[in-house]
């Protein structure tokens, strides 16, 4: 990676690990607000990072345009993983992406652990995924989340990751995760 490529992702790498450290610190000052925002902040940014390291492609759009029914399609995604209410879909950022080695659909959340000592994928049900990109993230286990869909013979575009964002709402001014 080019030199000018590569401090943007080391600034992005350094600020997730000073905000891990400065969370760890915060959950002392008991000031849930505090958490709440860095937590916001460092869910987007840990999302940006993983632009410079993967070949990720974000789908975004308006409510209701069709993101995850494209997501359903390209992937061949049963009913039962992604938000299926009309006009409102995902909350949290879902990555999608195929994998070698694995016969059925797996789904994970990734994020913190212990008090913000560690961050890790963790793998869950496909029901509590759903659950999650539904109503969104409430607490902070969860900087995203991620389903993993066993790779095929012939896939054009295997290497390649997509970002599921939540859609945009008509009325609103600032992103609601």
């Amino acid at each position: 990676m080019e030199a000018n490529k590569r401090e943007p992702l080391l600034m992005l790498k350094s600020f997730n690990e000073y905000a891990k450290r400065l969370l760890m610190a915060i959950q002392f000052l008991d000031d849930e607000k505090i958490e709440h925002d860095l937590l916001k902040l460092t869910r987007r940014t840990v999302i940006a990072e993983r632009f410079f390291t993967r070949r990720l492609i974000a789908i975004t759009g308006l409510q209701g345009q069709g993101k995850s029914s494209l997501i359903r399609a390209l992937f061949g995604l049963p009913e039962g993983y992604l938000p299926t209410i009309i006009g409102q879909g995902e909350k949290e950022p879902i990555i999608v992406k195929w994998e070698d080695g694995i016969s059925e659909i797996e789904c994970y959340k990734y994020g913190y652990l212990d008090h913000y000592s560690d961050i890790a994928y963790v793998k869950i049900e496909k029901e509590e995924l759903k659950k999650i990109a539904e109503n969104g993230v409430h607490d902070k286990d969860a900087l995203y989340l991620e389903i993993r869909v066993p790779s095929h013979e012939g896939n054009i575009i295997q290497d390649k990751e997509f970002l599921l964002l939540p859609g945009i709402e008509k009325n609103k001014k600032e992103l609601n995760w």
